[in-house]
């Protein structure tokens, strides 16, 4: 089904963290759709002080004057849904599963920004996965929204090249751009039938889960090149960390080193520079921080506690 290029697009929005903002932002601006309103997650506790946080998405529709929905479970949502009748729902890292009986509300169903090229990389830890595994590219997917976890049919796909240097933090902010690039017109041609949505290689997918402070610790046996990737995969957020003796050191940056020698996890000074051996090769720590305190590079670190050198990270 297909709307006349002369009647505005109704669209609800559905998303939660603030790299959905661009994205949402170019949706509004653009005149060929009206915002209905937006789901969002329920305000959490956050900060030293738990004090209840609204989602970033949340703060970017009321400053919109749009209205909010924050259901805890989605399918209570239903009644609404049908009440406004949107002719299409634009999902971007909302973080809830849809249920079966509101993939069909919408006149043209919900289509979800996905951030990896499908369908590889479904499931919820596409920043981190392409960064980790050493991947020259990665990129977005807009597709249909399915019973079945990320595995709809593709309306449209874009390349996003990834740096040596790529953190997830850094790829958060590309896949921003490039889908508030994309969605507009994208979306409108989609609306208009003149995207064709191509079914999915299921042959060819893999998954990836949502990473957690726990997935994050380092395994020194691993090899330099790894473990540096896994550090930039995992910065900002979760974090990648250590143990010296009995305090958690979170790793931010690092390098690979051109010497070896070391076992798994030694510590040692080595021309000025805070170096760890691995399972092949040594690693050049830049940048860390113990729990609670602040962040240091290598040679302050070293400065300031010199008994790490001949410790063992673990």
């Amino acid at each position: 089904m297909t709307i006349m290029p002369s009647k505005k697009i109704n669209v609800v929005l559905a998303g939660s963290p603030s790299m959905a903002i661009p994205a949402f932002e170019a949706l509004w601006q653009d005149s060929r759709y009206n915002i209905y309103g937006v789901l969002t997650q329920q305000d959490k506790p956050a900060g030293r002080g738990r004090k209840m946080t609204p989602p970033p998405v949340k703060l970017w529709a009321q400053s919109h004057n749009l209205l909010v929905w924050q259901p805890q479970y989605l399918l209570s949502w239903l009644t609404t849904a049908q009440e406004i009748k949107p002719d299409i729902i634009v999902v971007m890292a909302y973080g809830q599963f849809v249920p079966s009986a509101l993939l069909n509300v919408p006149r043209l169903g919900w289509v979800n920004v996905h951030g990896s090229l499908l369908p590889k990389y479904r499931g919820a830890g596409v920043l981190i996965a392409p960064i980790i595994n050493g991947d020259k590219e990665t990129g977005i997917s807009l597709i249909q929204l399915t019973k079945k976890l990320d595995a709809g049919p593709i309306i449209a796909r874009r390349i996003i090249p990834l740096s040596p240097t790529e953190t997830n933090g850094s790829l958060a902010a590309k896949i921003a751009n490039v889908a508030a690039l994309m969605l507009p017109d994208t979306l409108y041609q989609y609306a208009q039938g003149l995207l064709v949505p191509q079914e999915q290689d299921d042959s060819q997918s893999t998954y990836v889960g949502l990473i957690k402070s726990q997935d994050a610790r380092i395994n020194w046996r691993k090899s330099a090149k790894e473990i540096e990737r896994f550090i930039r995969a995992m910065q900002p957020q979760p974090g990648a960390w250590t143990m010296l003796s009995d305090n958690r050191l979170k790793i931010i940056a690092s390098q690979v080193a051109d010497s070896a020698g070391f076992k798994p996890g030694q510590v040692e000074c080595v021309n000025n520079q805070l170096m760890v051996g691995t399972g092949q090769g040594n690693l050049i720590i830049t940048k860390l921080q113990l729990a609670g305190r602040s962040v240091l590079s290598g040679v302050e670190f070293l400065r300031g506690h010199p008994t790490i050198v001949s410790a063992y990270l673990y």
